[in-house]
Parts: C-alpha cells; sequence; structure tokens
C-alpha cells in the first residue's frame, strides 16, 4: 500500500511540476537555457581587439578594455556586443558616434605638440639647488671671518644664474596621440541589472516555446 503511494505520489509531481527560473524540468529546455543566457565576472582591465564598431568597406579593428568578463552560453562576448544582443540600439549608435567623433579628431590631427624642458633647464635646476646649499653652508660663522656680504652676493649669482636657466624657452616635441580605444560604457552594477532581465525574459519564451 506504501509503495503505491508513493509511486503515486511521484507520477502526481511529474505531471503538476512546476518549472522555476533559473531552472527547468525539461532537460532539452535547461540546455537551451544554458547556451543563451548570459553571466558576468569582474576581472582586471584587459584589452582585446574587436570590429564591427565603426561601417566601413574594409574591416576595422578597434582596441577595446574591459574590466569584467560576459560569457553567453561558454562564448565569451564584449560589452558593446551585449548592448546589442539586448536590443538597447540607440545606446549603441550613441556609442559608434562618439567613436566615430574620436577617430575623425585623431585622423585630422594624429600628433600634437608638447615643450619639454631641455639641457638647459635641467642645468638650472641643478644650479639653483648648488646654489642654495652654498648659502646655507657657507653663511653659517661667516661674520667671523667677514664674509657674509660676498658669500650672499656670490650665491645670489648662482641661484639666480639657475632660475634664468629653468625660465629658458623649452623644447617643443611633436608626439603622436594615442590611438582611441573603445571602452566599456555600463558599470557592473547596470550591466548586472540587464543581464537578469535578459535571462529572464529568454527564460519565459524557452518556457513557453513548444
Amino acid at each position: 500500500m506504501i509503495r503505491r503511494l508513493i509511486i503515486l505520489l511521484l507520477i502526481v509531481g511529474c505531471v503538476f511540476a512546476q518549472d522555476e527560473y533559473p531552472y527547468f524540468s525539461d532537460a532539452k529546455k535547461q540546455l537551451e537555457f544554458q547556451n543563451e543566457r548570459i553571466t558576468i565576472k569582474k576581472i582586471d582591465e584587459t584589452n582585446r581587439i574587436i570590429s564591427g564598431v565603426l561601417e566601413t568597406d574594409t574591416t576595422v579593428a578597434v582596441e577595446y578594455i574591459s574590466i569584467y568578463e560576459i560569457i553567453k552560453g561558454n562564448q565569451q562576448i564584449t560589452g558593446f556586443e551585449f548592448i546589442q544582443l539586448i536590443d538597447l540600439q540607440e545606446e549603441v549608435d550613441r556609442i559608434k558616434q562618439e567613436y566615430r567623433i574620436e577617430m575623425e579628431i585623431f585622423k585630422n590631427e594624429p600628433t600634437h605638440d608638447v615643450k619639454k624642458g631641455g639641457l638647459l633647464n635641467k642645468i638650472g635646476y641643478w644650479t639653483t639647488y648648488f646654489g642654495a646649499i652654498y648659502l646655507l653652508t657657507f653663511l653659517q660663522g661667516c661674520e667671523e671671518y667677514g664674509l657674509c656680504s660676498d658669500i650672499v652676493k656670490s650665491g645670489s649669482l648662482i641661484m639666480g644664474g639657475g632660475i634664468l636657466l629653468i625660465f629658458s624657452p623649452k623644447v617643443k616635441e611633436t608626439v603622436e596621440k594615442p590611438y582611441p580605444v573603445l571602452k566599456q560604457q555600463l558599470s557592473i552594477e547596470r550591466i548586472k541589472a540587464l543581464t537578469e532581465s535578459y535571462n529572464r525574459r529568454i527564460y519565459k519564451e524557452i518556457q513557453e516555446s513548444n
């Protein structure tokens, strides 16, 4: 009698079993969901090369900097690919437009001039430092020998010459601007929320499918 009751309960349980997110009682549906769902993991900053950001006749390689991994099924995708996947087209268009502007600026002005201190500026710093040390050292006890005035004059001349060298014209050097990179646009909190919303939507679609 007890054995029959247990079998009956198992049969009723199977018939009326309810699927509950994120699990399915149907193994095929569970596998389909596992292949479609997205998981994320925070990582140290890493660089990747991706394409498909700029619409051109040729493939454009873009350096992409990320601080977390986004996994769809068992394949890693970028944050840019993620917002495309969840149909945030306006966000995709905004990112592309901002990157296009950066690229246009870079193409029009790939270099810029910077002023750097040359050899004279460096000599000036050391000369000023030497003049200060000279004064601090020899002014002690200079009254005994009546040399204070001469020490002050010579020390001042040394420091004055050093200051003039420090403010002498700096060397202008042309350097290349860094190539524009694409960074992850969404914070970890926002992408967690979007991931959960996406996974629940996919779960519901699979649940309602035959």
